[in-house]
C-alpha cells in the first residue's frame, strides 16, 4: 500500500458544499494551507479553494467571510470534512498561492482554528 503524503491527492474526488464531486487537478502547498485546483465532474467548471491548516469545517456555507468570498467545507474521499475558504468566482485576483497567502494573513483566525501552533523555543 502506498503511503499518503497529503489529505487529498491529485486525481481524487472530493465532494463540494452542494454535494457535487470535484476532481482534484493540482495541489500547491503554501504558508497557510493547501491550494486545491479542481474541476466539477458534471460541468468541467474550474474550482479553486484554500484548505487552511486546521480550519474547522462549518455546518453551512458562509458568504463574505473576513475578505473571502466564501467559507465552507468539503468532504474528502475518506469521509472527513475539511474547512475551506475561496475567492468569489468574479474576484479579479489571480488564482495563485501568493494571493491566497496574502488574504489569509489579513484573516482574523482567533477562535476559528482548531489549534494554533506554539513557537518552539531553544534555550
Amino acid at each position: 500500500m502506498e503511503e499518503r503524503t497529503s489529505v487529498v491527492e491529485v486525481g481524487e474526488k472530493i465532494i463540494n458544499e452542494d454535494g457535487k464531486p470535484i476532481v482534484v487537478k493540482s495541489i500547491e502547498v503554501g504558508r497557510y494551507g493547501l491550494l486545491v485546483k479542481g474541476a466539477l465532474v458534471l460541468s468541467g467548471l474550474d474550482t479553486f479553494v484554500l484548505y487552511p491548516y486546521e480550519l474547522a469545517a462549518v455546518d453551512n456555507l458562509i458568504t463574505r467571510w473576513h475578505g473571502w468570498g466564501v467559507r465552507g467545507n468539503h468532504t474528502l474521499p475518506c469521509g472527513a470534512d475539511i474547512g475551506f475558504v475561496a475567492f468569489f468566482r468574479y474576484d479579479p485576483r489571480p488564482r495563485m498561492m501568493d494571493e491566497y497567502d496574502k488574504e489569509w494573513e489579513r484573516t482574523p483566525t482567533e477562535g476559528v482554528m482548531q489549534s494554533r501552533p506554539t513557537p518552539i523555543r531553544l534555550n
